[in-house]
């Protein structure tokens, strides 16, 4: 490992203890999920209903600790093109260098030729950049930087990024009037807890099901309906792929 890039590591190691903190909290929050049966005063109905402590305390702490890890990481690309700018055109680098990102293809190139590397190490900077990373629209990872750049933006102007819930019950099982049982579930939703699901009375509910609860950033464009422990994970895994590409081209 050269030592021009261990800010750049260092900022990755950073950003995965604050995903590794998000997994903590999010089955934090996820542990306060109860399920109750009551009957409603109006209806004369069961309600089965599942909730959890969604919004709360415990949801802000999930937005400002996937800000923090977003932010080491769009850092880390950041600090990376930086160590290669020591490396192969000094005079250039400052630290308000930013790792390329362009919407075109020939737009990165026109902006890396506006750089005067030194000629016997441009090729080496074209391939890193241009060949393996890829860093404009439709590129081999521009999707993921793509994501991390606009939710590093959204961050830094945001209090809190905007998690959204994404739930389902399953396993639920009732037995109707006649003793005959009847498996089902409640279907995925995106709105927020609590989760009402309404039985007639003379129905005996054998088992209240579970809560599949998961967080998801609507920001993230591609990876909107995926976890978001996940997608932090994914973005940590390809801005090291690009450090690493870019450390050793």
């Amino acid at each position: 490992m050269s030592i021009v890039f261990i800010d750049a590591r260092s900022k990755i190691q950073r950003a995965n203890k604050h995903i590794g903190d998000l997994k903590c909290a999010v089955l934090t929050l996820k542990q306060s999920k109860r399920a109750i049966v009551q009957i409603n005063p109006h209806t004369g109905h069961q309600e089965l209903i599942h909730t959890l402590e969604f919004p709360s305390p415990a949801s802000d702490d999930i937005s400002l600790i996937a800000g923090d890890a977003i932010h080491n990481l769009k850092s880390a690309l950041d600090f990376a093109w930086q160590s290669v700018l020591k490396t192969h055109a000094p005079a250039l680098c400052t630290n308000r260098s930013k790792f390329p990102v362009y919407q075109t293809r020939d737009a990165l190139i026109g902006a890396l030729n506006g750089i005067h590397i030194n000629p016997s190490s441009q090729s080496v900077i074209y391939n890193a950049i241009v060949s393996d990373i890829q860093p404009y629209e439709g590129g081999k990872l521009a999707s993921a930087i793509y994501i991390l750049h606009e939710l590093d933006i959204a961050d830094k102007h945001l209090l809190v990024l905007g998690l959204r819930p994404l739930a389902g019950i399953e396993g639920i099982v009732v037995e109707d009037e006649n003793g005959e049982t009847i498996h089902g579930f409640g279907a995925t939703t995106e709105a927020p807890p609590p989760y009402v699901i309404p039985f007639e009375r003379n129905f005996r509910i054998k088992d209240k099901g579970k809560l599949a609860f998961d967080i998801v950033l609507p920001e993230s464009s591609l990876y909107e309906f995926v976890e978001i422990t996940e997608v932090l994970s994914k973005l940590s895994q390809v801005v090291l792929h690009c450090v690493e590409l870019l450390e050793n081209p």
